[in-house]
């Protein structure tokens, strides 16, 4: 998988990415995988977008989790608490797999139509009878990606990252691309900026000098201008 932070300092615009944006959202496309019900050994693969969540989607997911959760204790026979807390639902399903009921309520929220008017795709319950678990956990990967391509901090500095981010401070004469750097590696950027720069300050000062004495009618030499010449 690419550098999201090198193909972002390197300025991919959304539409080479194949983005487009909706109700002021990045919407990323992407596939959606099953198994063809009356081949299945053919992989059938329908276009979707993807969507990052935020706020409203998570706390929207954690609802649908729980409704999710007391829906399926009734199905069992179990009347579930007036009130169910997501203590409650772990208690009787497990955290694990209540675990797995929230990220599949969460990815059922950001998985949409391909085209406009980019409708959700399916609700969660339906998400996870069509589709294999593999395939949704496959997606749900690619989704982090695209939550660490909004993101684009780098967390780790490595020489290309901070070569490629001088690049583009120097390319764009402003401070824009420092935003890529998160926690510790911003300390470690502008030390070792610090150090670079010491570095180069040190050897030019302490270079000789490149000009060269021209000789004068009588022979002797004389200095170019800015140099000295001790006595002797």
């Amino acid at each position: 998988m690419a550098d999201s932070v090198l193909e972002w300092l390197g300025g991919k615009s959304p539409e080479e990415l194949d983005v487009v944006e909706f109700e002021h959202r990045s919407l990323y496309p992407d596939t959606i995988k099953r198994r063809n019900p009356k081949d299945p050994s053919e992989i059938l693969e329908k276009p979707i977008r993807l969507r990052v969540p935020n706020s409203r989607d998570r706390a929207l997911a954690r609802l649908d989790a729980l409704q999710w959760a007391a829906e399926l204790m009734k199905q069992q026979g179990h009347k579930p608490p007036e009130a169910l807390t997501i203590p409650n639902a772990e208690a009787c399903f497990g955290r694990v797999y209540f675990d797995e009921l929230d990220t599949k309520c969460l990815l059922a929220r950001c998985i949409l139509e391909h085209d406009a008017p980019h409708m959700q795709y399916l609700l969660p319950e339906l998400l996870d009878k069509n589709h294999e678990h593999a395939s949704l956990m496959e997606l749900w990967d690619r989704l982090n990606f695209y939550v660490s391509l909004e993101q684009v901090q780098v967390q780790e500095l490595t020489e290309e990252r901070f070569l490629a981010i001088v690049a583009a401070i120097d390319r764009r004469r402003n401070l824009s691309p420092f935003v890529a750097i998160g926690g510790s590696a911003r300390d470690s950027f502008i030390i070792s900026m610090a150090s670079r720069l010491q570095s180069f300050l040190t050897r030019s000062c302490c270079s000789p000098s490149t000009e060269t004495s021209t000789p004068t009618e009588t022979g002797s030499a004389t200095s170019s201008p800015g140099s000295s010449l001790s006595d002797g």
